[in-house]
């Protein structure tokens, strides 16, 4: 061991080059140990062997009386709970308006998941106005929430227990848990069968039976309960998920997900990040055995084992892996929240942690002991197969001209451009949407987006036009940019389907957006086509006359209106029912300019006209300047593009380390080599020639291979977006013009400074 220590302290310089590398790889890495720690917690909940979610449909979504169907259709389920995802809500208590994520459930939930209490009990949940709130919001609530009743939707509740926050719960993130037989969901129960929401329907099987026992009977039940709707869709799919295959179920959109595009980014990622740090630490594995082969030799010949100097070899490395994975876990901590942003944006659901836990002790204790493993088992393969007396006599320094290094370098290189294509394509990409001309409408329209009542909307509409820098103001649905809510799906008699945005507004809202009618009409009622739209569903092309479509918006077409774009990242073409009747949750403001100043009055007024109503005020889901709604639905392009630059760049680091420390290490290794050849008439410049050759044939070889790889990753990705790319050549050019020179540059430094020296210095030395 102290002589491994004298080695790396002795070459300071290419091992810590080499530490480095590793080092940031690992603290990439680490969040992908910490996800699949967290996957496992979520997945291995109580009973989880016994506990099934019900599918009566494609999704998980349920009606609330299911449960209770279940319960007395089958007698192999002992015990039922229901969850309802509740979208973020306003809740007053005294003057304070606070924002909070809920849940409501019943009673036998707590059987169900582990919510542990500092104060109250399960109990208290008997009483439909009682509710539970987490720590966090407690302590913004204040010392005192225990008991204190609070207001949500127009009802009083009081705080009866207040549980510890979630953490790698199957359960999605929440601050108050209602009961399910609250007043809010009184609808629910009054149409217990047919009022289809966010509700999730556990069952629990009693011991001794599968899933395989029961599922005719829980069909039957479904079937039953839920007659008219199998009578309308016979061929649905009635299926029982048990609750370790939950959060990693595609149809699974309301519950914690460890499924999605995001997420196998960031898996993907994560390995090609543990192949860069596991090249590294076997190119300074192998490098270093060559310089020990000697060492090795003499123990051999000495008598000792090979089984002794291999396991010498594993804690040698295993001394080394540990501390680059400190150093990996103290950069880490940096890049936890970067992660957690990326998912939040592409509205994945998880929370990645870096606090240690048992469970992630024996991830991580693992993992260093397989990449220990690996990386001290390929150079002591490498020296098996030469004798003591081969090694003594140069047979293992001659071996230094094969291409293990080469090969593994060439793999970070290849790995490098692919990165490096992807990430250029989709900022150009990014780019190419992000200036996409909007269309004709005005451009200083402020939206205000909530779940608010139709009166309260009104009246905040009333006293924004009060405002004097105010022109329109109206209601909508919906709004150019955002395109949430309003996508239909049209379908003509020969079956062919005709995708529109629709946005619902009135009058009002219509003139407040600026859109242009071609006629130039004054408009009305009714229902209106931007151009685009008029092409794809004039009679000759779909099959959807005006008769259609006024049965299918209930509203007859009264004219055209200038193309706009409804969303940045598609080509769908939009339409506009002007109506007064609906339920509409945005406001329209066209004000006369745009200053920070507008944006506070106008958010001050909109506060203030609660006042007026019988509603309490709720902070607003959403609200800014049409382009802000633009750049929201580019963020989750936008988000996989910084994690893909991140990465990209990253390779690049790791491959200039892996460069760097290999053409160091070899350049010094052969520079009598280099002597030998200057005395008999070489010059620098051809010295520095050859060595820069031998390394840029790696990186032209695997361009070529790498090439090939992004052309197939990049038009996948290009075909997924409607707006995209006319040509994508230059990118190839581009990623191969930057690894190249990086590589270069990497590699003449180095040879430049070996190639200038005195030969007769590295003669002497030798």
């Amino acid at each position: 061991m102290f002589e491994y220590l004298r080695f790396l302290f002795r070459n300071k310089w290419y091992t810590t080059v080499e530490v480095i590398g590793i080092s940031v790889a690992l603290a990439f890495t680490i969040p992908l140990l910490s996800f699949f720690s967290d996957k496992w917690e979520i997945d291995h909940g109580k009973d989880f062997k016994r506990v099934y979610a019900v599918c009566p449909i494609e999704t998980f979504e349920t009606t609330i009386g299911l449960g209770r169907e279940l319960i007395e259709a089958v007698p192999e389920v002992d015990r039922y709970a229901q969850v309802f995802v509740i979208e973020s809500n306003a809740i007053s208590v005294g003057d304070n308006t606070l924002s909070a994520l809920g849940i409501a459930v019943s009673q036998d939930f707590f059987t169900f998941f582990d919510i542990n209490f500092s104060e109250g009990s399960p109990l208290s949940l008997a009483n439909r106005k009682s509710v539970f709130i987490s720590g966090s919001l407690a302590a913004k609530i204040g010392d005192d929430a225990m008991g204190k009743p609070l207001t949500c939707a127009g009802e009083e509740y009081i705080v009866n227990g207040i549980f510890e926050d979630l953490h790698n719960s199957l359960l999605p993130s929440t601050d108050i848990i209602f009961s399910i037989d609250s007043p809010m969901l009184d609808a629910q129960w009054a149409n217990p069968s047919g009022y289809w929401d966010d509700i999730v329907t556990f069952i629990r099987i009693q011991d001794g039976f599968k899933a395989k026992d029961i599922l005719n009977k829980c069909k039957d039940a479904c079937k039953n309960f839920y007659s008219s709707y199998y009578a309308k869709h016979p061929d649905t799919v009635i299926k029982l998920i048990r609750y370790d295959k939950i959060s990693s179920n595609i149809y699974n959109y309301t519950l914690t997900q460890t499924w999605g595009l995001s997420l196998w980014a960031v898996e993907i990622f994560g390995i090609i990040l543990f192949i860069f740090a596991l090249v590294n630490y076997v190119n300074l594995n192998v490098a270093l055995s060559t310089k020990r082969g000697k060492e090795w030799a003499l123990k051999k010949l000495l008598g000792s084992s090979e089984w002794g100097i291999r396991m010498a070899n594993f804690l040698e490395t295993l001394l080394i892996t540990s501390v680059c994975f400190v150093l990996g876990y103290g950069l880490s901590k940096y890049i936890f929240p970067v992660f957690n942003s990326f998912f939040n944006v592409t509205h994945t659901f998880i929370v990645l942690d870096s606090s240690i836990t048992p469970g992630k002790i024996l991830y991580y204790g693992v993992f260093i002991l397989i990449l220990s493993a690996i990386t001290a088992l390929i150079p002591s393969r490498i020296a098996k197969r030469y004798s003591a007396i081969d090694i003594v006599n140069g047979g293992y320094r001659a071996q230094l001209k094969k291409d293990t290094s080469s090969i593994l370098i060439g793999i970070q290189c290849f790995i490098s451009i692919v990165l490096l294509s992807v990430s250029i394509l989709f900022y150009a990409q990014y780019k190419k949407m992000a200036d996409r001309p909007r269309g004709e409408m005005a451009e200083n329209v402020f939206v205000i987006s909530g779940n608010y009542p139709r009166e309260a909307l009104a009246t905040a509409a009333d006293a924004l036009r009060s405002l004097p820098f105010v022109q329109a103001v109206g209601l909508s649905n919906d709004c150019p940019g955002d395109g949430s809510y309003s996508r239909v799906t049209l379908k003509s008699e020969d079956g062919a389907k005709t995708d529109l945005y629709v946005i619902h507004c009135d009058a009002e809202a219509f003139n407040a957006f600026g859109f242009v009618t071609e006629t130039g009409k004054k408009v009305s009622d009714g229902l209106w086509l931007t151009n685009s739209a008029r092409d794809i569903t004039s009679q000759d092309k779909s099959g959807i006359d005006d008769g259609y479509l006024a049965s299918r918006f209930g509203a007859e077409v009264k004219g055209i209106v200038s193309d706009f774009v409804i969303n940045a990242e598609n080509d769908i073409p939009a339409a506009l029912k002007v109506s007064n009747s609906g339920e509409f949750n945005r406001l329209v403001i066209n004000t006369t300019g745009r200053y920070d100043s507008y944006r506070e009055e106008i958010l001050g007024t909109f506060r203030k006209s609660f006042s007026d109503t019988k509603y309490d005020y709720a902070l607003p889901k959403s609200a800014g300047y049409i382009d802000s709604y633009y750049e929201k639905s580019l963020s989750p392009t936008k988000a996989i593009l910084s994690m893909v630059v991140i990465y990209a760049l990253l390779a690049l680091l790791l491959t200039v380390l892996g460069l760097v420390a290999m053409s160091t290490y070899y350049i010094s290794l052969h520079r009598k080599d280099s002597a030998v050849r200057k005395v008999f008439g070489a010059t620098s410049g051809e010295e520095i020639r050859r060595h820069i050759y031998k390394y840029l044939k790696i990186v032209v070889a695997s361009s070529a291979i790498g090439i090939i790889l992004s052309i197939i990753i990049n038009d996948a990705i290009i075909l997924s977006y409607p707006y995209r790319l006319n040509s994508t050549y230059w990118v190839y050019i581009l990623a191969i013009i930057i690894v190249a020179s990086i590589a270069f540059l990497s590699v003449y430094l180095q040879a430049r400074s070996a190639a200038i020296k005195n030969p007769v210095l590295y003669l002497r030395d030798e």
